[in-house]
Parts: C-alpha cells; sequence; structure tokens
C-alpha cells in the first residue's frame, strides 16, 4: 500500500500535521507556565478546556466532511490549525486570545484526524483495516517526532519556538496535499 503515491501523500500528511500538534502539545504545560506565567489551577482549567475542544473538533470534522466534503474539510481544518498556532506565539500577552486560539487549535487538529481516516479508506476501500492502521502509525511517528523536536527547541531556543515549529509543520503538510 504505501508503494501506491496517493497513499504514502496522504500519510505524509497525517505525519506532518501531527508534528505539528505534538511540537505544541507535549509543551503546553510549560508553555503555559512559562510564556503565559500561569499557575496549576489555571493550567488544569485550560488542558481539559483543551481536551473538551479536541472532542468537539472530531465531531466537526465528520460533520464538515458530509457538508463540504472531504478535501475541503482537511485544507481547512489545517490551515486553522496552523494559524492559530503562528498567532498562539504572538498573542501570548492577551491570556484570553492566547485560550481561544489554543481552543481553535485542538478543534482544528482533531477535526483533520476522522477527516483523513476517510479520507485514507476511500483511497483503498479493499485494504481499509491496514489504512486505519498505517494512519495510526503516522499519527503516532508524528507525536514522537514533534515531542522530539519540540524538546530540542525548548532546550536550545525558546519554549515560543514550539509554535512556530508547529505551524511550519501544519503548513509542510499544507503544501503536499496542496500540490
Amino acid at each position: 500500500l504505501l508503494k501506491n503515491p496517493k497513499v504514502a501523500i496522504a500519510l505524509s500528511v497525517t505525519f506532518f500535521v501531527f508534528i505539528g500538534y505534538s511540537v505544541v502539545n507535549t509543551y503546553t504545560t510549560p508553555f503555559l507556565t512559562t510564556a503565559m506565567s500561569m499557575g496549576e489551577t489555571e493550567v488544569s482549567t485550560i488542558l481539559f478546556a483543551i481536551g473538551i475542544a479536541s472532542l468537539f473538533g472530531s465531531k466537526i470534522g465528520g460533520f464538515m466532511a458530509d457538508r463540504i466534503g472531504t478535501n475541503r474539510t482537511l485544507v481547512i481544518s489545517m490551515i486553522a490549525h496552523a494559524l492559530a498556532l503562528a498567532l498562539l506565539s504572538i498573542a501570548v500577552k492577551s491570556v484570553f486570545v492566547a485560550i481561544a486560539l489554543l481552543m481553535l487549535w485542538a478543534i482544528a487538529a482533531w477535526a483533520f484526524a476522522p477527516t483523513q481516516n476517510f479520507n485514507l479508506l476511500s483511497i483503498s476501500p479493499e485494504a481499509s483495516g491496514i489504512m486505519l492502521s498505517l494512519n495510526a502509525t503516522f499519527v503516532q511517528l508524528g507525536f514522537a517526532a514533534g515531542a522530539g523536536i519540540g524538546g530540542i527547541a525548548v532546550n536550545s531556543s525558546s519554549i515560543l519556538a514550539i509554535c512556530w515549529i508547529g505551524a511550519v509543520s501544519v503548513a509542510v503538510a499544507i503544501f503536499v496535499i496542496t500540490v
């Protein structure tokens, strides 16, 4: 299946999107405590809200795919994901704007996930189980790579660098899917 260019490209998009998600998700707590000077209670509340936003994102992704199509949903969710991360590093001084951007980021990232599953199933419906397994593998590889890249960035630069790295990774995915 990986020899099929459509499958390989779609899985590379999954990989880059989840690098973009993981580089920030892994370091959300240090981002909130360092860049936004929040305490434990505030961080816990925001992490809970991000979790709820991700649930809404999954639901919204399926709804949008049904209404406007898979490809448009994928592109819109990736654009929202990249923009939210790019703006987050700029809006870090405004708590309310930053929290709204974190919610948008979670919604966009998880609107992508079920839509990408459907996209992969439509590419190779005869191998649905394997396709979902491959996609899950690329999600996990993206998580691992994003966490590692984020660690390097935080250690050698600034906590704000994770936002830009995440945005660039998702922008690479947008470039791949549009080309």
